[in-house]
Formats: C-alpha cells, structure tokens, sequence
C-alpha cells in the first residue's frame, strides 16, 4: 500500500494537473490526499474522476484558501474519525491490520 500526499496549492492548474496524473500513473498509490486544492467539491468531484479512483472524500476551498481531497481505491477501507477546513482524521485498515 501506498499513499500521496501533497499540497497543491491550485488543482485548476493544467500543469499541475498533468503532473499529478503522472505521478499517479508511475506509483500506483492506493489512496491520494491533496490539500490547499482552491476548488469547491463540484470541482473536485470532476478531477476525482480524472484521477480514476472509486472512494472521494472532500471539503470545500473557503474563498482562495484551502481546499481538501482524499481518494481511494477499493482494496483499502477508510473510516473518516473527524474533518474539519483544515484536517481530515481517518483511520484505514488494509489486510495487514490498522493505520491511523
């Protein structure tokens, strides 16, 4: 299992965009968390399908700041514990046992 976490700072951006598609595709990564995104969850939800992944947690930007995203694939099981605008607090538990 492997997980990508990364502050964005802007997903409406095609470079980085493209870049974050690249990465995905040389990793594989079970699960993705992308923070500062600037988008609403509208937004989100249409970069999550590019993404490919079937599980999509979000919350929305709040004006210009921030933003949240977590994606998974359906091999992990995430419970999400608490959120807010700026954390997610989820625990995932795979074969092997717990992470969180």
């Amino acid at each position: 299992m492997s997980c990508l976490n990364w502050n964005y700072r802007g997903l409406g951006n095609p470079p980085s965009v493209r870049g974050l598609l690249n990465l995905i595709k040389s990793h594989s990564p079970s699960c993705v968390f992308l923070s500062e995104t600037w988008l609403s969850v509208q937004e989100m939800e249409l970069a999550w399908v590019k993404l490919r992944f079937q599980n999509c947690f979000t919350i929305s930007a709040n004006g210009s700041r921030g933003g949240l995203v977590l994606v998974w694939s359906d091999d992990m099981d995430f419970t999400i514990k608490s959120y807010s605008l700026s954390h997610v607090d989820d625990v995932i538990n795979f074969r092997e046992g717990r992470w969180g």
